[in-house]
C-alpha cells in the first residue's frame, strides 16, 4: 500500500547519504531492514528538512487489519487497551477505547503479529512483529520487542529471522519466561519457526518445538491452573503466488502439541482430530472457569495434489495475461479512434477480485453427508470443527460440532471429549461419542 505525504515546502536534492547507497546495493534481508532502519534515524537528525511540517493525503485506510489486542488486568485499577494492526503498527487507549494514540511509530515495521501484557506488571508489554495470517499484503517482521514503560519506548530482544509471530504467552509468576510462537517465512521454509522460549527476560532465546522448516507454531495457551502446561498448534503451510496456504495429501506438520514440563518436552495430542492432510490451521484457548478444558478451533481444506495445484496456478496466471494483453490491445483500438480512456479495471483489482474467486472454488470442503436435525434430508459440514476436551469430574464438555474430514454423527448428536484421568489434568484425546 502506498502513503503519500506531502511536504508543505519544496526539498532540495541530494537527500541519499553513502550508507544509504550502500544499503541499497547490499539487499533487504532482516539484518539489512534492521540497518537500514538505524540509517534512516541518523539521516531524520541529520537531515536539514527537520523543521518542515507534513500533511497527509491518504489513504485513510492505512491500518489495515486488527490482529491482536491486549488488556492489562484487573480492569477497574486499569483502563488501557493495546491494539496492533496487521499493516498499521501499534495504538494505544488509556480510556477504555474512547480516544487512542499510535505507538512504535519510528520502528522498523508497521506490522504486528502478537501482544502480550505481563500479568505481574501492567507496565510491561511484549509485542511480536510480523503478521502471521499470511494474506498477499502481510509483511515480515524483525522480531520481537519488550515496552517497560507501557508502549511508550521498546527494546528489540532478538528473533528477528522469524518473520512473522503468531503468539505471545507470559508466565504468570515469572515475568522473565515467555513463550513464543513464531509461524515463519511466508513464502519460503526457513528454521526459524516453532515455540521459543526465554528464561532470561529476551536475552536469549531457545526452540523448545520444531517440527520441520515447513511448519510453523501458529498459537498457544498455558493452562491456567498450571503454567508449566503448555499447549501449542502448529501448521504447515507457505503461501504460493496463486493461493493461500493449504493441505496436500503429504501434508503431516499440523496438529496439537502439550509439554507438562513448561516446554522441555513435547507430545502430540491429536487423537479423534481431523487425519493430518485435513488439518489447517488451528486455534487454542482455555478457560479459568473450566480447568484441565482445552478448546481447538481446526480449519481444513479439501485435499489437492500438489502438481494440480500448479498447473492451475500457472494456468490461472497464463488467463489473466491474456486478458491482460487483451484489454491493453482494446483499449489502444479505442486510443486510436479517439475515445481516450475507457477506465478499465486495473490490473491490481482485477488480480484480487480473480484470486478471491479462485479461493473460494478451492475452499469448499470434502462433501461428507451429515444428518439435519429434525430433517431426513443431508446436508455438507462447513470446512471448520470446534473440539473440546472436558474437565475431570464435571462430566463430558459438549459442543456443536461438525468436520468435512470426520466420520458423521448420528442424527442431532454432540461430540464430546473422552475422559480425562483423574491423576492429572490436562487433554488426552479427542473424540466422537
Amino acid at each position: 500500500m502506498l502513503t503519500i505525504l506531502v511536504c508543505a515546502s519544496t526539498l532540495t536534492a541530494g537527500c541519499l547519504s553513502p550508507a544509504t547507497l550502500t544499503l541499497q546495493e547490499a539487499g533487504v534481508g532482516v539484518s539489512g531492514r534492521l540497518a537500514a532502519h538505524k540509517v534512516h534515524e541518523s539521516m531524520r537528525a541529520d537531515t536539514p528538512h527537520g523543521e518542515r511540517t507534513w500533511r497527509f493525503m491518504g489513504p485513510s485506510n492505512i491500518s489495515g487489519r486488527v490482529v491482536d489486542v491486549a488488556v492489562p488486568t484487573p480492569r477497574g485499577e486499569h483502563y488501557t487497551l493495546y491494539v496492533a494492526t496487521a499493516t498499521g503498527g501499534l495504538w494505544r487507549s488509556r480510556n477504555e477505547g474512547t480516544t487512542f494514540e499510535p505507538l512504535f511509530e519510528d520502528g522498523p515495521t508497521g506490522s504486528i503479529g502478537a501482544l502480550a501484557v505481563d500479568p505481574a506488571d501492567s507496565e510491561r508489554l511484549w509485542m511480536g512483529t510480523g503478521e502471521a495470517n499470511i494474506f498477499r499484503s502481510s509483511m515480515a517482521g524483525t522480531g520481537i520487542y519488550l515496552s517497560e514503560d507501557g508502549g511508550t519506548t521498546f527494546t528489540h530482544k532478538g528473533l528477528e529471522d522469524t518473520h512473522t509471530i503468531a503468539r505471545i504467552c507470559v508466565h504468570p509468576t515469572d515475568p522473565n519466561t515467555v513463550y513464543v510462537a513464531a509461524s515463519g517465512h511466508e513464502w519460503t521454509d526457513n528454521p526459524e519457526r516453532g515455540v521459543y522460549r526465554t528464561r532470561d527476560g529476551g536475552a536469549s532465546w531457545q526452540r523448545v518445538l520444531f517440527v520441520d522448516e515447513g511448519t510453523g507454531a501458529i498459537d498457544l495457551a498455558l493452562d491456567p491452573q498450571d503454567p508449566s502446561r503448555i499447549y501449542a498448534a502448529t501448521w504447515e503451510r507457505k503461501r504460493l503466488r496463486w493461493n493461500d496456504p493449504r493441505s496436500y495429501p503429504a501434508t503431516r506438520g499440523s496438529g496439537v502439541w502439550r509439554s507438562e514440563d513448561g516446554g522441555d518436552s513435547w507430545q502430540p495430542i491429536n487423537e479423534g482430530l481431523p487425519l493430518p492432510e485435513h488439518r489447517g490451521r488451528i486455534g487454542l484457548a482455555t478457560t479459568p472457569s473450566l480447568p484441565g478444558s482445552l478448546y481447538a478451533f481446526v480449519d481444513n481444506y479439501e485435499l489437492v495434489e500438489l502438481e494440480q495445484d500448479e498447473e492451475r496456478g500457472e494456468q490461472d496466471e497464463q488467463d489473466e495475461q491474456g486478458e491482460q494483453d487483451g484489454q491493453d490491445e482494446q483499449e489502444d483500438q479505442m486510443r486510436a479512434m479517439g475515445y481516450g480512456g475507457m477506465g478499465r479495471t486495473s490490473r491490481t483489482s482485477r488480480t484480487s477480485r480473480t484470486c478471491r474467486t479462485r479461493k473460494a472454488s478451492r475452499r469448499r470442503p470434502t462433501r461428507i453427508p451429515m444428518a439435519a436435525r429434525n430433517s431426513g434430508k443431508s446436508r455438507a459440514p462447513p470446512s471448520t470443527a470446534l473440539w473440546t476436551t472436558a474437565a475431570p469430574g464435571s462430566g463430558p464438555a459438549r459442543r456443536t460440532v461438525s468436520c468435512a474430514a470426520c466420520p458423521p454423527p448420528t442424527a442431532g448428536s454432540l461430540v464430546r471429549c473422552a475422559p480425562i484421568p483423574a491423576t492429572r489434568t490436562g487433554s488426552t484425546s479427542w473424540a466422537w461419542p
